[in-house]
């Protein structure tokens, strides 16, 4: 199947085992990949694929009970706002908000070439070399023998540049796959030797650069693990970084939950696949993962030592800082948060944000990295615990376990590629080498 197939509940055991004491779980970010889809493309119809997806009056029934069909309005499952981050395949995200009106939000959801004119550079290149390697191997002439009769034109060879590429293929065969028999190709498609084949190609091709440049991951996926780091240290600082400048409360003014809290604890982001292995192979934490399946989900979680000198009780926020960015900042709401990673001019100083969130590691004073004492940061990857190589020397993980990175180590590690501004590097080094100089493996 291409949809994860989720595990049964935890065990008592289970659970003490993996949320051991003297570890107090403190803000969870979930990243949550979609669920099955059409295809991307028509594909295949010589092969009885139909070109219209046959389910479409689910979809119908969707759009009814979302909207009060008889007057045209929003209903009970009505958009906020302050939640128009989930994005299409296909560039700036358009959203409509309640009054109407239109905006255009450069999301770090969805790693994007449309907009970047260097990933689109380095992406390509990486593409490329992938089907230098793959082209005419034996594993391709496999995929052939199988599949190449209801390829195009005739029976055009299928390769890593073909029309459609191999990607696109894998495309069809996963979102098949996990529908029902209208929508099956011809059983060689589902091939496991084949699959696997696919697969292990279609890694290479769209997630290899994340693992070799430290560029590739600046402008692919940096944005977005900029604003989880932000988080993270928003949280331990208890500044409101953790993500009180996103959310609306009443009426959608910002600053405080629907209920009138005051921490995040819990975010929840629909994102892609594309997104997803990014994420983990920019941390050097995706080496022999397949594909990502329909739903598959990252948990990071970040963790505090029961007796790190925090207050227990109530969290006492410091939002003297905060409250002057929001209350000078509030149009950024219709733009979306994302407008600060995305360069431009110089910021104001009242939209500098506040605490050490974007304060590059390396350059904290001691007093400044006090603050991230005792705080870990754990990556759960469709229930599996993933590692980060450059957290496993001594000092960076708690001890006896690995897999909790101190949340130092990890800024440290993201902050190598979170980009200062996007919009810029986007811009830099159009007539430089695709590929680095010297290593650069991700994870460290």
């Amino acid at each position: 199947m291409t949809t994860l197939q989720p595990r049964g509940p935890y065990s008592e055991a289970e659970l003490r085992k993996l949320y051991p004491e003297g570890l107090k779980l403190q803000l969870v970010q979930i990243l949550l990949r979609h669920g099955e889809r059409s295809p991307v493309s028509a594909r295949f119809q010589n092969a009885g694929l139909q070109a219209f997806w046959p389910y479409c009056k689910i979809a119908r029934h969707m759009v009814s009970s979302t909207i009060d069909a008889t007057e045209s309005k929003w209903g009970q499952l009505e958009w906020r706002r302050r939640l128009e981050t989930f994005g299409s395949d296909d560039g700036p995200v358009v959203a409509s908000g309640p009054r109407g009106e239109v905006d255009s939000i450069y999301e770090t959801l969805f790693p994007n070439d449309g907009n970047c004119r260097r990933f689109a550079q380095l992406s390509r290149a990486f593409a490329q070399r992938t089907a230098d390697r793959w082209n005419n191997t034996s594993d391709m002439d496999y995929l052939n023998l199988l599949i190449s009769k209801w390829m195009p034109d005739g029976g055009k060879r299928v390769a890593v540049d073909s029309h459609p590429r191999l990607s696109g293929i894998m495309d069809t065969i996963n979102s098949t796959l996990a529908h029902g028999p209208q929508t099956r190709l011809p059983d060689e498609f589902y091939d496991p030797k084949g699959r696997a084949i696919i697969e292990k190609i279609g890694v290479e091709e769209w997630f290899s650069g994340y693992r070799e440049s430290q560029e590739y991951r600046a402008v692919g996926i940096g944005g977005l693990m900029g604003d989880l780091v932000e988080r993270m240290v928003g949280s331990a600082e208890s500044n409101a970084n953790d993500g009180l400048f996103e959310i609306g409360g009443k009426d959608g003014s910002l600053g405080q939950g629907r209920g009138g809290e005051k921490a995040i604890k819990f975010g929840l982001s629909g994102c892609h696949d594309t997104t997803l292995a990014a994420v983990l192979t920019s941390l050097g934490a995706f080496d022999g993962e397949p594909w990502p399946p329909y739903t598959s989900h990252i948990a990071l979680e970040l963790f505090k030592k029961s007796q790190t000198s925090q207050i227990e009780g109530p969290v006492k926020r410091d939002f003297q800082d905060a409250k002057s960015f929001i209350s000078k900042n509030e149009s950024r709401s219709s733009k979306g948060f994302f407008a600060s990673i995305f360069g431009g001019n110089s910021a104001p100083e009242s939209m500098k944000p506040v605490g050490i969130a974007r304060k590059p590691t390396e350059k904290l004073s001691a007093e400044e990295k006090s603050r991230l004492d005792g705080y870990f940061v754990r990556i759960r990857y469709n229930d599996k615990v993933m590692t980060v190589p450059g957290c496993t020397s001594v000092g960076k993980h708690l001890e006896g376990d690995e897999s909790f990175c101190t949340l130092e180590a990890f800024k440290a590690i993201v902050d190598k590629y979170t980009p200062q501004n996007w919009k810029k590097a986007c811009w830099s080094n159009l007539d430089a080498p695709a590929f680095p100089e010297k290593d650069e493996t991700a994870g460290y």
